[in-house]
Parts: C-alpha cells; structure tokens; sequence
C-alpha cells in the first residue's frame, strides 16, 4: 500500500461559535512510504450428513492457520521523518483453529409439512495484515497522524507550517513501543438457532426462527505506556443536544488530561480483553408460492445487537484502561448495524393482458448514532460519547415500490417488453446521516444564524434518495 499526504502535512481547525476558524493543531505524516505485509493461510473442511426417516444431521468441522509477518521496507523521507529502512519483523503470533457445525432437522409429522430445525456453529476470524502490521509496523499508515503539535497559525502567509508556527508535540505514535500479546486470541462467534415451519395449506408456509450469537475473544490497544493513574479528571460544561448553552438540557462531561510527565509516552499492547456482544433475533416469515397469477413474501423480525461496541475491522473495542474511553457511553450500548424492527414485503401479481406487476414494502428502524463531545486536552484533541449509543437513531425508514411490465411477441426469434418502476412511491426524506458532534451557542438566535453553515449535533446531512420513475423498452432477439 502507498502512502502519501500533500507537504507530509494535515492542518486542524476548530470552529468558534461565531463560526469563525482558529488555528489548531498540526498533524505530521512519515510519508512518502510504501507499506508491504505478508500472510499465509490455509483451511480444510469435512462435513457428513447422516439421515434416518424423519431426522437428518449435518456435521461439519473447519480448521484454519493464519501466519503473517512484515517483510524489509522503506519510509519516511518527507517535512517530518528521514527516509529509513525497516528490517523484517515477525509479529511473535499465529492461529491455529477447529471451529465445528452440527444442524439437526426434524420432520415433525410425516408427511413433512411441519418442520423444526436447530444448530450449533462456531466461527473464527480471518487474519487481516491490518490486525499485526497496524500496530508494530514502523513503517505505518496512520491517518490520523504520526505526530500531533499545537499549531499557532500560518505566521507568515507563506503556506508552510514552520518551525516557529508551532508548539511541543502533544502526542507522539511510536510504532517501535507498541506490540502483541503473543496469547492474542482469535476472535470468536458462537451461534445457535431454532426454526419451525409449517405449511398451512396448499403453497402457503409459515414459518419462525431465532438466532443468538455471542462474540468474544474480542480484542483491544491497551495503551501500556500510560497507565490509568497518569490522568487527571477536568470537568467540561456540555451544552447538551440543543447545541445551546444555558438551555435545561446542560450538563457536564468529564474527561480526562494526560500528566505533563507522559504526554508522548504512548506505547500500545494488542490484547484480548473481556467484553463481549450479542445479537439475538426473532423472525416471522409468510411465505405463498405462485399460484393463482399471483406470490407473496413478508417477514418480521425483532432483534438486538448490544454488548461491547465494536469497531474497526469489526472485533476491535475500546482501551478498558483509559478513562476518556473506559465509561459505559464509549464502552457498551447498541451496536452499528442494530436495527429493532424490520418489516418486509415482496410480491407478485400476473395481472390480465399479460401484465407483470411487482411490489416491493420496507419499514426499517433507524440505525443508531452518537452524540459526540470534542475538547482539546493536554495529549490532543480529544472525542468521547456524551451518551450512550442507541439514545439517538436515524428516521424510520419506509420504502414502497412497485414494478409493471408487459413483454409482447414480435416474432419467434424476437421480443419486445416496456416496464415502468416507481422507487420510494411516497417520496419519504427519511433521514440516514446526522452530525454528530456537539456544539456550544451562546443563544439560539446565534444557533439559527450559523445551523445553514455550521455542523452540529443532530443536523441531517443524508437522506434517502427521492422518488425515482423509470420508463424502459428491451428488445431481445
């Protein structure tokens, strides 16, 4: 992978409530560099299915081995960092791993119109190079910086951060500190499900199902060279969700500085930590074959998706020993992709004069989203949660199309079909992205004057697309 920042530099500006920009911080990159990992895996499966009249087993087992390490490479050489060669490294790790499935299926009656299902099954995660090379690669891809300094602003009008322009470096990423734990444990899911399924009568089946899973061996970047007792508590007033200070939505957040003694001292320990999340779930399906000119397919399912909020590549959560991400809000809550309720419904109808007519009905939970709460401390600016996620979610969304189409016969060897499609038919502006970070306005009027101009916490900045209406023609010969 190559790597390269414009001038090996990122500038930051914060925003005052006037909604002017202020010099901030100035953010050094190692570039140019060219990063190269290496990985090896391989993975053998067997799996058996034994039948008797009414129950059938399938059983399966999958065993896996991930090796990487980071071969002899080149970085460095821009504004910030001389050009260095970097010898090879061995992370110190690897993965072996059996991972076994067992699925058990019961004709209920015998003429197989009612059926239960169950099963068990167990996953592993694939090695990325991302999981070593990220954290004990010298030669690394940080995007947020390798070195943060306080940045005083651009002096001289010159377009150049220079030496004068900025302060002590307030954080420093050391990749050569930081390391694995050679007992790094591969995350792991753990699955169960249930299911039922009658048929009620001809070409109409019902059917319902669980699913829990359980995700563990999840792992973390334990900042080890800053222990838990080096930071110091400082109170920060919060203007709460309205963005407006003074309103009775105020509070405060605390968060936390690092002592002057180990700012830069940053050294992080790949580990497996506790915390584990859960996704269990409830589903109802109905489901009428074609018959009759017309099919139908509707399902309902109830979930939830809590536990450790994960992030990253999926099975990353946040450091258990610093304060700033230790608290509930940051730690646990609703996860990403959790979605309550969802509603479907797809169908069919072979309507007279050889028109095909098709529909297609979602109602879908928003997804949650955060309210965030931004100061700049002694190591950098600074982001927490200010609530618990899944206090907030984006707009329900309801979504109905529908699709007619007509095909007519020109000749044996060629045809001729028009269709119309109607998408998001109601033309709902459901919103899907919202701003996040909290603002501070001295007053509403204030908060009116810049809300056209300025992001703040709440502000929609994505909806769904509107209604669409598509005419076509195919030829097909």
């Amino acid at each position: 992978d190559e790597f390269r920042i414009f001038q090996d530099t990122r500038l930051r500006y914060t925003q005052s409530s006037s909604g002017a920009l202020v010099p901030n911080e100035v953010l050094a990159y190692n570039t140019p560099l060219t990063q190269e990992t290496h990985i090896k895996n391989i993975a053998a499966f067997v799996q058996d299915r034994i039948t008797y009249p009414r129950v059938t087993l399938n059983l399966g087992l999958r065993y896996a081995i991930y090796d990487g390490y980071l071969p002899e490479q080149e970085g460095g050489g821009g504004r910030w960092f001389p050009r260095v060669t970097y010898p090879k490294i061995d992370p110190g790790f690897n993965w072996h791993s059996f991972a076994p499935r067992i699925g058990v299926v019961w004709k209920v009656t015998e003429d197989a119109k009612t059926v239960a299902k169950a099963s068990y099954s167990q996953y592993y995660e694939h090695m990325y190079t991302t999981l070593f090379a990220d954290v004990v690669n010298p030669n690394i891809i940080r995007t947020t910086g390798v070195v943060t300094y306080p940045w005083f602003g651009d002096l001289n009008n010159n377009g150049i951060v220079d030496d004068n322009e900025i302060g002590p470096a307030s954080s420093r990423f050391t990749p050569t500190a930081n390391s694995i734990a050679s007992d790094i444990k591969e995350p792991r899911t753990d699955e169960v499900t249930l299911g039922f399924q009658r048929e009620l009568i001809s070409n109409l089946a019902v059917s319902v199902g669980w699913v829990q899973r359980w995700y563990t061996h999840n792992y973390s970047d334990v900042n080890v060279g800053i222990p838990t007792t080096a930071y110091i508590a400082h109170p920060f007033a919060d203007a709460g969700p309205d963005n407006i200070t003074g309103t009775g939505d105020d509070g405060t957040t605390v968060l936390y500085d690092v002592a002057a003694a180990f700012v830069g001292k940053d050294a992080f320990r790949r580990q497996t930590v506790d915390g584990t999340t859960r996704y269990k779930g409830v589903e109802l399906t109905v489901n009428k074959r074609m018959s009759n000119h017309w099919q139908l397919l509707g399902s309902y399912v109830w979930s939830r998706y809590d536990g450790a909020i994960m992030f990253g590549d999926g099975r990353q959560v946040e450091d258990p020993t610093n304060p700033n991400l230790a608290s509930d809000a940051n730690r646990l809550g609703r996860n990403a992709t959790d979605q309550p309720h969802s509603f479907k419904v797809i169908g069919a109808y072979e309507a007279p004069w050889g028109i095909n007519v098709g529909l297609n009905l979602q109602m879908l939970s928003g997804l949650p989203y955060d309210r965030q709460f931004r100061r700049t401390l002694t190591q950098g600016s600074t982001t927490v949660r200010a609530e618990q996620r899944g206090t907030y979610r984006a707009d329900t969304l309801r979504l109905f199309s529908l699709k007619a189409d007509k095909l007519f016969e020109l000749h044996r060897h060629a045809r001729i079909s028009v269709f119309g499609e109607f998408h998001n038919l109601f033309n709902t502006n459901a919103g899907q992205g919202f701003d996040t970070l909290t603002q501070a306005f001295a007053s509403e009027a204030a908060f009116h004057a810049a809300q056209a101009t300025t992001a703040y916490f709440g502000r929609v900045n994505t909806i769904i697309t509107p209604r669409i209406v598509k005419f076509g023609v195919r030829f097909g010969f």
